[in-house]
């Protein structure tokens, strides 16, 4: 066995909510760590902690790269989606069956099972049991939807929007403080 000590170019960007604040409370504090060296981010705070690692580029450094990310790239490197939009759910469901054709009077029979379900069963923090749920409901209403668990609609996290939110309202602006850089008007990273 191996076991190294290493001491990376570490930038860290600490924020902190004041009760001035008008989202006070949905994120007191939060360590922005930049490892410029690794091309690492990782964050810890009491939203949650992430991290990911990208391959050195070219032609910029990684903290220029991470002044031009956008908030959706960010989120979809550092989180997964975890919970399901019910609402949203049986919006998508409704629209199948409406697409498929069937007699009113089945799809509002069928919805109104779909509904009571959802109301029965809390599955917002449970994509497998809305998918579940889903396949069941498409079954016992002979409904003959090819997939019917993918109808489920599916979010991130509050604190993890809310996270993002702060990378890109109060950490980037700071990044492009330090770098010396313009604020991004558009063009996604890649």
């Amino acid at each position: 066995m191996k076991v190294n000590v290493e001491c990376p170019a570490i930038t860290r960007i600490s924020y902190r909510q004041e009760k001035a604040d008008p989202e006070y409370g949905s994120c007191l504090w939060a360590y922005f760590d930049f490892d410029t060296e690794n091309w690492m981010l990782s964050i810890q705070s009491d939203c949650g902690s992430y991290a990911y690692s990208w391959p050195a580029g070219k032609g910029e450094t990684f903290l220029e790269l991470c002044a031009r990310m956008h908030s959706d790239y960010l989120l979809n490197k550092l989180c997964k989606k975890t919970q399901v939009d019910t609402d949203l759910t049986i919006e998508a469901a409704r629209e199948c069956l409406q697409e498929m054709e069937l007699d009113q009077e089945k799809v509002e029979s069928a919805m109104e099972e779909l509904e009571m379900l959802f109301d029965d069963v809390n599955c917002e923090e449970s994509i497998p049991l809305a998918r579940y749920l889903l396949e069941e409901w498409n079954g016992d209403n002979e409904l003959e939807i090819d997939e019917a668990w993918n109808l489920a609609a599916t979010d991130y996290e509050p604190c993890q929007l809310r996270i993002i939110k702060i990378f890109e309202e109060h950490i980037q602006p700071k990044i492009r403080e330090m770098a010396g850089l313009m604020p991004v008007v558009d063009g996604p990273a890649s």
